[in-house]
């Protein structure tokens, strides 16, 4: 058995309103978009 992490594939539909807040607060935060994704589905999802 390996020990390689498990990653699941996650699709998640926007709007063109969220790209662009997305894309901006990408530029704020200066943080890599999946970043900024991750942590808003933890705070959505818990962790």
């Amino acid at each position: 058995m390996s020990n390689t992490p498990k990653f699941e594939t996650i699709v998640i539909a926007i709007t063109k309103k969220q790209a662009d807040d997305l894309r901006k607060m990408e530029k704020m935060l200066g943080q890599p978009r999946s970043q900024i994704i991750r942590r808003l589905l933890i705070k959505e999802f818990g962790s």
